[in-house]
């Protein structure tokens, strides 16, 4: 049904919708995709026309329109069962309903430009892991430390893109030159340098390049007393603001601050933490443990290392529950909560609190927490993970989507990158397109890290795709570690209801 529209304006040039007031900024697909639905006047626009007029001589996947159409409903606040501005034609394409009045011409549907040849539209860095000038333990864990907290502290930035760090550390990237590392991850800027020690004192080297022109635009140097580390890190992040500050919007220019670790030893406890947050032998994580309870007892009022022992907890007790068995959390939730307590804006915290809740099946305050870290900081991997799967089981498969493939681009060599092939891999296959499902579940299976759960989502792929060769192969590996693996084992892996799980135990029981 066609909404009434008199208080809903487009601006094409300015790439913002108005809505009864407030106003959103669109990415430029987004923004072209709708000029195009507009000029329909009511027409369908098929999927392919969309691709090709929007994406010209790119090769893109399908879900990248999902996701810019995903972004116009939110931006219009309109609902895809029932469409007030843009609906869904099945097995067509797209049509806009009513009218919306356009206070600028449409752009021309040939978007792509020089300027746009990185895939990612924001500016967007990768901070390369520091090198460590020595072979001490102590200048490792600082330059690694150093890396990590410019990363976290730059990520919550809503105007730059920061790669995670765990794909700028990650093997594939290791010891290649930054510029490398920068197309690997395809971002536009590297930031890196380097870490010396002597004596009490610390100089840190660092140098900021532009990929794109492979022109250095920014160097200095940092001698300075080991105990104003956190000043060097405030100073690195400001002299980046003015390197890139042309391409951001004026009420944008600010770097967000992470609240800091101030003792220094703890701050060295809470990295030396983290650096193993993917173990997964619970000798390892009782390690961890140790260690963050002796960073917390030097800095109790720290809501990051709060959320990073709830977290580790979490962890704990999932490894705790069988397979087949409903999760138990028993300290996990009050500790994230306590997290939140210290700091209610610190986005690890949000995370922490958000996961335990989903997991003890208050989905939608959980989903809410998840949104809030999000929120708070955009470039959280663990977060917009955790809520691409609330999102899929909840049955917003679009949203799951949206939320997957930006984490994916956040860190596409992720330790965990196969969660979200496998979220998207399960949104496609139960909304039909099983062909670019089953693309998403082979390369989750191929991960390095994939485990019994993603096996299993590859094996139910293939079966919606009819190809019981492939999927036998993955059934096989499924029972090597659960033999009495079944639908309803699935079902508890993914708590999906209604028509959903009616299809996934028709699929499996083939």
């Amino acid at each position: 049904m066609a909404g009434v529209l008199p208080e809903t304006a487009f601006d094409a040039n300015a790439r913002t919708i108005s809505l009864n007031g407030v106003e959103t900024r669109l990415t430029p697909k987004s923004a072209t995709v709708l000029s195009i639905l507009l000029a329909a006047n009511g027409r369908v626009v098929s999927r392919q026309e969309l691709l090709d007029r929007v994406w010209p001589d790119v090769a893109v996947v399908d879900e990248v329109l999902t996701q810019a159409i995903a972004e116009l409903r939110r931006a219009l606040s309109d609902n895809a069962r029932q469409p007030q501005y843009i609906e869904t034609v099945a097995k067509s394409g797209y049509r806009f309903l009513g009218q919306l009045q356009s206070t600028a011409p449409a752009q021309k549907t040939n978007p792509y430009t020089p300027e746009l040849e990185c895939s990612f539209e924001h500016p967007s860095l990768v901070v390369v892991p520091f090198e460590a000038i020595s072979n001490d333990t102590s200048t490792a864990l600082l330059s690694k430390g150093l890396t990590r907290d410019l990363a976290a502290s730059l990520a919550k930035s809503r105007w730059l893109f920061v790669s995670a760090f765990a794909s700028a550390t990650a093997s594939e990237v290791a010891h290649v030159e930054p510029l490398k590392v920068a197309e690997a991850l395809d971002v536009r800027y590297a930031l890196w340098g380097s870490v010396i020690i002597s004596g009490n004192r610390m100089r840190v080297m660092a140098r900021l390049c532009d990929r794109k022109t492979a022109s250095l635009l920014w160097a200095e140097h940092f001698e300075r007393p080991i105990s104003d580390l956190f000043d060097v890190l405030d100073e690195i992040g400001q002299e980046i603001a003015k390197c890139v500050e042309a391409v951001i919007e004026a009420q944008l220019r600010r770097i967000a601050r992470l609240t800091p670790i101030k003792d220094l030893d703890a701050w060295g406890l809470y990295h030396r933490a983290s650096g193993h947050r993917f173990a997964a032998a619970r000798e390892t994580i009782t390690e961890l443990s140790e260690l963050l309870a002796m960073a917390r007892a030097l800095e109790p009022s720290s809501a990051r290392i709060a959320a990073a022992q709830a977290t580790l907890q979490f962890r704990k007790e999932m490894l705790l529950t069988r397979p087949t068995e409903p999760p138990r959390l028993v300290l996990a939730p009050d500790m994230a909560r306590a997290a939140i307590e210290l700091d209610e804006f610190d986005p690890d915290a949000m995370t922490a609190l958000g996961s335990t809740l989903i997991v003890s099946g208050c989905r939608d305050e959980g989903m809410f927490w998840m949104s809030q870290a999000c929120r708070h900081n955009p470039n959280s991997v663990n977060a917009r993970n955790l809520l691409a799967w609330t999102c899929l089981i909840a049955g917003h498969k679009e949203e799951a989507m949206t939320h997957a493939a930006y984490a994916n681009r956040i860190s596409p060599l992720d330790p965990v990158g196969y969660s979200f092939h496998c979220v998207m891999a399960q949104s496609l296959a139960l909304s039909g397109n099983v062909k670019t499902a089953m693309v998403h579940s082979e390369r989750a299976a191929l991960h390095r890290n994939a485990n019994v759960q993603v096996y299993a989502v590859a094996a139910l792929c293939a079966l919606l795709a009819d190809r019981g060769d492939i999927a036998m192969q993955h059934l096989a590996r499924v029972r090597d570690f659960t033999p009495d693996f079944s639908a309803e084992t699935f079902l508890k892996w993914f708590p999906f209801s209604g028509s959903e799980s009616g299809l996934i135990r028709e699929a499996l029981a083939a």
